[in-house]
């Protein structure tokens, strides 16, 4: 049953004030709020995504990859980080750092914090559930559920002032959002258990997904942005950029 957050998603949005795509390499981008700072204290490497909709089932299957990405091997998801002291002597400590996934929704605050409360909760039950299926034991142990608390963050952007400083514009045309093989997709997914939910107030349709890294010295590392509603990022090849 379509509401009003339905029917106004589906008006045309405009990449008026979008940025063109940040150059690896550089110093990564400020908003115009000027939210988020640079290398992050304490510093440690960030991952951007700029998922679809909130409500859209190709933004939830994005964050139960990541999600089954960090769950599957948690070490690999803490990297070194070194911090000088000095005494008499200098000397060197060699911490970790977690990766951080900074997930950026383009709805209100309330519908957006209801939505990632919810994804990851299925996302963790599903890898869950994956996981005991293909291994031999039954009582395999529950995933360690700090772990998404640690590697998981929200970042309402309802204004989109950070994906247009990202270069996150909107899906090139009608063909984009509509493609001959989204319907196929949304298919597989309800396979997989994964369906629309309410549309988000403050929700754009035609807003495309992407991806941001930032390494712990605040540099872009890799970016990547979506032609299609359906289409999914490589996040191996962004995880790559971090030497993970």
């Amino acid at each position: 049953m379509f509401i009003i957050s339905d029917l106004l998603s589906l008006v045309p949005s405009s990449d008026k004030g979008t940025a063109p795509p940040p150059v690896i390499g550089s110093s990564a981008p400020k908003d115009s709020k000027n939210r988020l700072h640079f290398p992050l204290e304490p510093a440690r490497p960030l991952f951007l995504l700029f998922p679809r909709h909130v409500g859209c089932p190709f933004a939830e299957k994005q964050v139960h990859q990541l999600v089954a990405l960090v769950l599957s091997n948690p070490s690999r998801f803490s990297v070194p980080s070194s911090s000088s002291s000095s005494d008499d002597v200098e000397r060197t400590t060699i911490t970790t750092v977690p990766v951080t996934f900074l997930i950026v929704t383009h709805s209100d605050l309330t519908s957006s914090r209801s939505w990632f409360a919810s994804v990851l909760n299925d996302a963790v039950l599903a890898f869950t559930t994956s996981s005991r299926s293909t291994t031999t034991s039954s009582s395999s142990p529950p995933p360690d559920s700090s772990l998404i608390a640690q590697h998981f963050s929200l970042f309402p952007d309802p204004s989109g002032t950070l994906s247009s400083a990202y270069g996150i514009g909107s899906l090139p045309s009608y063909s984009s959002l509509f493609s001959k093989t989204m319907w196929a997709e949304i298919a597989k997914l309800k396979e997989e258990g994964i369906v629309n939910r309410t549309t988000g107030g403050g929700s754009d349709r035609w807003k495309s997904q992407g991806a941001v890294v930032i390494g712990s010295d605040g540099l872009v590392k890799w970016w990547w942005k979506g032609e299609k509603a359906e289409e999914e990022g490589d996040w191996e090849e962004g995880l790559r950029s971090l030497g993970i």
